[in-house]
């Protein structure tokens, strides 16, 4: 009997999947059917009832209209080995389950364990949680925590959570403080400076590291180490020359944010693909409170995907998921199209690859723009403009306008 298929069968049936689909690993759906468990998700979640593989069969066609006729004729064997698989009893099931959760319930348990033996950080109870379940031997339900209605206590939750507050005034009077599980996406064309305007949100004077932030940096458009001596010289003021020159000095004044900064070396060979970025986040989750990748387009998701945005819907749904999940801010970096050159404001629609698949999983998006360089003789004039593309709190009318600085990496009213 495949397992596999079996399992995938009992999940056409909605109060199955209903019950146990955050117990769901990763491990469990085999590759081919990835792109099928996604069309399935998809089928659960609007129709809320029981989906015959036909019906699945029908609407996989319908999200995938680029199938040559060779590839049809493998995804209909595909279904049909889920069709004929064997059915499998709910006991069955839930065993098969049960021992992909307890083996994820091991891994956090370990996590954690190492973490409080290293640096003593943690609660020993968390732990205790864990191996009781891993003790019961089977999928006890999570307890159901609910909001607090106390508007003390929900004032204070939200001050301690969304902490984090924007070193440029223009920008905080529109966007706001922000916090764990909130994911904005940053786009620009090339040049206008979207390394520069993270760096400086934070690391520049009264950004995000010296409000107290971790921020991890997984930086895949340009060797991290160039990008931290970019956040020393928006700290510092120093330029790269001057920092060269008088080390010591850079070293001293860098010295209050330094344990704030995390670049990942080698982020091509160690961190090419959002799977791999949760795995980070996940054994570091204690230590995290700002995460951005530069650029998020560039990582791998798992999948087969027929057109761009439907990999670019994927790639963003995860990275939004592992803000939410983890209680991080992300910060995602992504291309402006050629839509968008010699203009200083501009919507979302002019991000690379995706009119929409990158915006509905977006809480922000936050546009760069700069005029075309050949209208001032072919000098950049260093002048920048944010639209708000998208904003689900504040205030989103009207553009912002900003001087970048090059040479540290700041931005300047």
């Amino acid at each position: 009997m495949n397992n596999e298929r079996a399992l995938f069968k009992l999940l056409l049936n909605h109060e199955f999947y209903t019950k146990y689909q955050t117990r769901i690993s990763s491990k469990l759906i085999p590759e081919e059917l990835e792109p099928v468990y996604d069309c399935l998700i998809e089928c659960h979640d609007k129709y809320k009832r029981d989906i015959t593989i036909t019906e699945l069969w029908e609407k996989f066609k319908v999200d995938h209209p680029g199938y040559t006729e060779a590839h049809l004729m493998k995804a209909r064997l595909l279904f049909r080995t889920v069709r004929d698989a064997e059915d499998v009893g709910l006991d069955i099931a839930e065993e098969i389950l049960t021992k992909a959760w307890l083996e994820e319930l091991k891994r956090d348990a370990a996590s954690k364990m190492h973490t409080l033996a290293m640096t003593g950080e943690g609660d020993i109870s968390e732990v205790e949680d864990i191996l009781a379940k891993i003790r019961s031997g089977s999928i006890l339900e999570d307890k159901v925590e609910y909001v607090t209605t106390d508007l003390y206590d929900l004032k204070e939750m939200l001050k301690t959570n969304y902490r984090w507050f924007w070193n440029y005034p223009a920008l905080q009077k529109k966007v706001e403080n922000v916090g764990g599980g909130l994911f904005t996406v940053v786009g620009a064309r090339t040049d206008a400076g979207k390394t520069a305007f993270y760096v400086s949100c934070a690391f520049g004077p009264k950004g995000w590291a010296e409000q107290g932030a971790n921020v991890h940096i997984i930086a895949n458009e340009e060797p991290p180490q160039k990008t931290l001596v970019r956040g020393v010289s928006a700290y510092t003021g120093m330029t790269r020359q001057e920092i060269l020159e008088n080390t010591a000095k850079a070293s001293d004044l860098m010295e209050p944010i330094k344990d704030k900064m995390h670049f990942i070396d080698n982020p091509l060979g160690t961190m090419s693909s959002i799977e791999q970025v949760d795995n980070y986040v996940f054994n570091n989750r204690d230590d995290i409170d700002i995460l951005i990748i530069d650029q998020l387009d560039h990582l791998s998701v798992r999948g087969k995907f027929d057109r761009s945005d439907q990999r670019y819907g994927s790639l963003y749904r995860a990275a939004r998921t592992i803000a939410i999940k983890y209680n991080i801010y992300v910060i995602g970096i992504t291309q402006a199209s050629a839509e968008a050159d010699g203009k200083l404001y501009y919507g979302a629609e002019c991000l690379e690859g995706s009119k929409t698949a990158k915006q509905a999983h977006a809480d922000h998006i936050l546009c760069i723009g700069m005029e075309n360089v050949g209208a001032n003789d072919g000098i950049d004039n260093m002048i920048r403009g944010i639209t708000l593309g998208k904003l689900k709190e504040g205030s989103k009318d009207g553009g912002i306008l900003y001087k970048l600085n090059g040479a540290l990496s700041r931005m300047e009213e």
